[in-house]
């Protein structure tokens, strides 16, 4: 049975393996949709070229770069590794306080919903959750979080806190930061190193995307807490067996078990692995059966309590509902060619009255997508879906802080405005970098260079990837994995610098040159790609305002009935474009609608205006574009109004779509149709659209000259340390 479990054990590895090798491949030739001024489908060939080789030269680099910060670890005393990993916890832990602060970004989509709901439960406007409204009908799985919402809510509005949003995203901070400290302390136990914990934190610290996960409070950065507690009693019962730990740690699993996976349900990937791994290890060492089936008897007795428990809370907030999406709902979306949202389905969906001719149609649905498919075209559509949600290191943060209302930075350009590339670059290439040491580690693994215990981290990574094979995927979804990618790049991390620091003289010098041809190369592709970034001038946009689609309510017949529609908005940020979003009621090349759009500033004076004719407009989805004559400085924080007026039409082309929550206003100031007052705020962009080059020549030869003088400091850091004794090895 040894050799059985050792089989298993490798063979889980090797899945993994190459799993990971071709998500490797797909980061390379992938980059965040977000950034401006490179494409993953750019048409320029060079542009192309240089952007692929960068992003695999910059993770090698990176990865040279973590070696080298790993080695100054080593050199440090205990006393000094215990200041460094306490330094480390402060820098992190004030990073993702001030997200919150300096970009507090508004719900969006079913963020929006679960807030708004939990927000009214607290305030005392709603009791229940009602299962007959457009959304709670639907999706019932949120349940769980608004219910865990509206009691951390209920408590700080009863201490006089009236805005509940920021509690809400100081409480998802403390979930991240507590979830790190969790994931630490379980990866300390179980590593025979002293040094690996601060590793982990550092990585993490380098690993921006996470940090800026904060603002956006949904199930995905919720469930985090959960999969670290799992982890961490894991770790506890592997290093202690004592009946008083198993009894303990199975328990608080058992809990956290199922709490997590009302929360979000892939927190149960997490305890599936560690069955799986409890089996394993009891097959291979039969001494550990009945502490084995007592850890599983107390779990499943605590798990069941849980069970009952939530669906009792469920059943005491929730109405019910006979209309909610069947969980092929999101199998059924993840089959279709890239695996993402599928807008069509959902529309589908919510006009059938039950759940049972819901069944129905996406069970059509989910056989004529697999009859579309043949085996070349199916891999094709997995290598899609994995590199969606595997191969983006951004993890799309941009789209979670591109929502921070009325609280644009100098800092918003280049984490998601007109100049992000930079950003997007970075996270690309040490994205790439962790999944290079995490491979690393892999590979040890199968060849039992690494702990046995290292398994329950590959089986947990390898649920993930197969659990969204399945289902519908988003790059966010990687987001309670990333922990796990992290812990297996620091051990990766950890093989190679252990294992390159006992080499001999000869290896050493091999790897001085591999290095230098490498960095040598970098080098040389700055010198190519400076055009790319100092001589390509373009057209790009920064969103100083937005409010996006949610709660998807519209304001009706404006041409045909002649109504007026006036928003009020405030910024003290420069701008030039005001847009609003539209939906087309019927063909625009057949519709007669006229409408004139105008803006006011706070002295009354119209600064643009714009007669707006429906048949200009032929796309389902539009935005009006206000020009306006020159660039706008607002004196300070001033009010600006937006006024649509319908001049004509017999056939009416347009609803304006606005953003409407009982209890949550997306940005100050008031919408009015006629005169009255509108619960919500008109879907609408305020950007300032400039031509620009992504770095001005001196910007970029000092860019370059940074990243010189980081590759020499790395050079320095992993070869240039004299044989001294390393206090933590």
């Amino acid at each position: 049975m040894k050799k059985f479990s050792n089989c298993v054990s490798k063979v889980f590895a090797i899945l993994m393996g190459i799993l990971i090798c071709i998500t490797i491949s797909g980061i390379i030739i992938s980059y965040p949709e977000y950034g401006n001024y490179f494409s993953a489908t750019s048409q320029d060939g060079k542009q192309l070229f240089w952007l692929f080789t960068s992003i695999a030269v910059g993770g090698i680099i990176i990865t040279c770069t973590i070696m080298g910060l790993f080695r100054l670890i080593n050199k440090l005393s205990k006393k000094g590794l215990l200041i460094f990993t306490i330094a480390l916890f402060v820098i992190y832990g004030i990073s993702v306080v001030a997200i919150t602060y300096l970009f507090p970004t508004i719900p969006m989509t079913d963020s929006f919903y679960v807030h708004d709901q939990a927000v009214g439960m607290a305030h005392g406007t709603k009791d229940v959750i009602n299962g007959n409204s457009q959304y709670f009908r639907k999706y019932s799985n949120n349940n769980p979080l608004i219910i865990l919402l509206y009691f951390i809510y209920k408590i700080a509005y009863s201490l006089g806190i009236t805005d509940l949003i920021q509690v809400g995203r100081l409480f998802n901070a403390s979930c991240i930061m507590g979830s790190l400290v969790l994931f630490y302390l379980a990866i300390q136990k179980l590593s025979k190193r002293e040094t690996t914990g601060a590793k982990f934190i550092l990585l993490n610290l380098l690993f921006v995307p996470m940090i800026f996960m904060t603002s956006w409070v949904y199930t995905a950065t919720i469930c985090l807490p959960f999969i670290g507690g799992i982890m961490l009693c894991g770790a506890n019962l592997i290093k202690n067996q004592s009946k008083k730990s198993i009894i303990i740690n199975s328990a608080i699993i058992g809990v956290l078990s199922i709490v997590g996976y009302n929360i979000r349900p892939v927190v149960l990937i997490l305890s599936i692995a560690g069955f799986i791994c409890l089996f394993l290890w009891t097959v291979k060492d039969k001494k550990r059966l009945m502490k084995s089936a007592l850890m599983v008897g107390i779990c499943a007795v605590f798990a069941l309590g849980s069970f009952a428990t939530t669906k009792a809370l469920n059943n005491h907030y929730y109405t019910g509902s006979d209309g909610n999406f069947p969980l092929t709902h999101w199998v059924a979306m993840g089959l279709t060619e890239n695996g993402m949202y599928d807008p069509q389905l959902v529309q589908e969906n919510m006009r059938l009255s039950n759940t049972d001719e819901m069944k129905a149609n996406v069970n059509k649905h989910i056989k004529e997508r697999l009859s579309n498919y043949n085996a070349g075209s199916f891999i094709s559509h997995l290598y899609i879906k994995n590199g969606n949600i595997w191969a983006i290191g951004s993890l799309e943060y941009q789209s979670r802080l591109i929502g921070s209302a009325e609280k644009y930075t100098p800092l918003s350009k280049w984490l998601y405005g007109s100049k992000s590339d930079l950003m997007c670059l970075y996270t690309q290439m040490l994205w790439l970098s962790l999944h290079i040491l995490t491979l690393i580690y892999i590979i040890r693994f199968i060849f039992n260079k690494e702990s046995k215990y290292g398994l329950l981290q590959i089986l947990t990574l390898l649920g993930g990837y197969g659990f969204y094979m399945i289902w519908e995927v988003k790059t966010a979804y990687a987001v309670p994995f990333v922990f796990f990618i992290i812990g297996m790049a620091t051990l990766g991390g950890e093989s190679i610098e252990n294992a390159f620091a006992m080499s001999n003289a000869k290896v050493k010098n091999i790897g001085r040159i591999s290095y230098s041809a490498v960095a040598i190369f970098s080098i040389v592709l700055m010198f190519i790609g400076a055009p790319f970034f100092t001589d390509n001038v373009m057209k790009v946009s920064d969103k100083k305002l937005l409010v996006k689609s949610t709660h998807n309510c519209s304001i009706k017949k404006v041409a045909t009935k002649k109504r007026t529609i006036t928003q009020e908005f405030y910024t003290k940020e420069k701008f030039n474009r005001v847009y609003l979003n539209v939906a087309c009621r019927n063909n625009p090349s057949v519709s007669n609608s006229k409408y004139k759009i105008t803006l006011k500033n706070s002295k009354n004076k119209t600064i643009s205006t714009k007669l707006v004719d429906s048949k200009d407009y032929t796309n389902r989805i539009s935005d009006i574009k206000l020009k306006l004559p020159k660039k706008y400085t607002p004196s300070g924080e001033e009010k600006f109004k937006i006024t649509v007026k319908g001049i004509s039409g017999t056939r009416e082309a347009f609803n304006f779509g606005y953003s409407h929550g009982n209890d949550i206003d997306p940005i100050r100031g008031n919408l009015r149709t006629n005169g009255k007052l509108v619960k919500g705020d008109l879907r609408l962009t305020v950007s300032e659209m400039h031509k620009s080059s992504l770095l001005l020549p001196k910007r970029y030869c000092a860019f370059c000259v940074r990243i010189v003088l980081i590759e020499v400091i790395t050079a320095f850091l992993y070869f240039g340390f004299s044989k001294k004794k390393h206090y933590n090895d």
